[in-house]
């Protein structure tokens, strides 16, 4: 891209004609020194959407990347600047189709591993700090991305999306199995 015919007049703001928005929030959490918490990263107002790129920044001094693990979408993540406490994030819809979510959704989930001391805290968020935000629509229309932060604290006890070693099986409830809800 660039100003191919040199008509770009800084003095002039651009502005974007946004075709909707969709929202991508980042979870707050608390997770115990040297343990792993692994985090959904979750949509809303997620209609007809076609594709999203972004950038999640943190605390690489608070916490380490481990990994990124698709949800509902089948998502890429550049994690050359995970040092830094960056990396891009990407995704497009197959066969230039469309998805639709239910608000809540997991789009994605990073994990990570405590590294700093009890009362410490790292943001989480999104930004365009190595990936401009993008997101576009069924029609390939600019859709407004906008995110709300969350943080992760070092405490003495974690939450419930801490990971352990191995597996855990918790009540489902409603059971799939029993027909009444509890």
């Amino acid at each position: 891209l660039g100003d191919v015919n040199n008509s770009w007049n800084n003095t002039i703001a651009k502005t974007t004609d946004y075709k909707g928005a969709v929202y991508i929030d980042m979870p707050t959490a608390t997770v115990a020194p040297d343990k792993l918490i692994k985090l959904p990263i979750t949509a809303r107002h997620f209609k007809t959407m076609s594709g999203y790129q972004f950038t999640v920044n943190w605390n690489p001094s608070v916490l380490s990347f481990v990994g990124a693990e698709n949800g509902a979408v089948d998502g890429e993540y550049g994690s050359m600047k995970e040092a830094e406490g960056v990396i891009s994030v990407l995704w497009t819809a197959d066969n230039a189709t469309s998805l639709d979510l239910a608000d809540e959704t997991p789009l994605f989930y990073m994990t990570f591993k405590a590294i700093g001391n009890v009362g410490d805290v790292s943001p989480l968020s999104i930004s365009s700090s190595a990936t401009p935000i993008e997101a576009v629509n069924n029609n390939l229309d600019l859709v407004e991305l906008r995110s709300n932060a969350g943080t992760v604290s070092i405490g003495s006890a974690s939450t419930t999306l801490t990971m352990t070693d191995g597996y855990r099986l918790d009540q489902n409830i409603p059971n799939p199995f029993n027909g009444s809800t509890i």
